[in-house]
């Protein structure tokens, strides 16, 4: 496989995207055989043509099964070798489909290369809020879990029940 990336601004790039040779054979061949059990060729049974006749009587339907399932592994292969991590999904042109080998297109956007220096984090201060949480505040959310459970279930729990229905092990962890 080989792959060309071209930078056409800061965040799109256009891959050029060749197989051939063995890598294309193997993903053909395996499609193809995959495909072919639901193909029908004359004298034989499902499944058992040889895959230049079937190429014969299904071209069509294989080229575009082989289409719809090795560009995407194709595409993820370029994308790993040239270390690019996409932002959305591709745009792919020019398809160049050949029996032992296909050329495509894909243009994408990639993610930005974020760089944070030490000096623009390091040594913040971070202020945090003590939360205190009021005694009545805590009655007040077992009150409406209460009435919540009893709709829910149509039956009144007592705390360690209701601590238990709602998966604390006991009343003083549901508190």
């Amino acid at each position: 496989m080989r792959v060309e990336t071209k930078k056409i601004d800061k965040l799109k790039r256009r891959l050029k995207i060749e197989v051939e040779g063995d890598e294309f054979t193997k993903e053909k061949e395996a499609i193809f055989r995959e495909s072919s059990k639901n193909l029908k060729v004359p004298g034989f049974r499902p499944g058992s043509a040889p895959l230049d006749v079937l190429e014969k009587y299904h071209s069509g339907y294989l080229k575009e099964e082989l289409l719809k399932k090795a560009l995407p592994v194709f595409y993820q292969k370029a994308l790993e070798e040239a270390k690019l991590t996409p932002a959305g999904y591709p745009h792919i042109s020019d398809i160049d489909l050949k029996p032992q080998s296909i050329v495509f297109f894909a243009e994408l956007e990639v993610k930005p290369d974020v760089l944070l220096k030490d000096a623009i984090y390091k040594g913040l201060a971070i202020k945090g809020k003590k939360v205190e949480v009021q005694e009545i505040e805590i009655e007040k959310v077992i009150t409406n879990l209460h009435d919540g459970v009893q709709k829910t279930i149509g039956q009144k729990l007592n705390d360690e029940e209701l601590a238990r229905w709602a998966s604390y092990p006991d009343a003083a962890a549901l508190r």
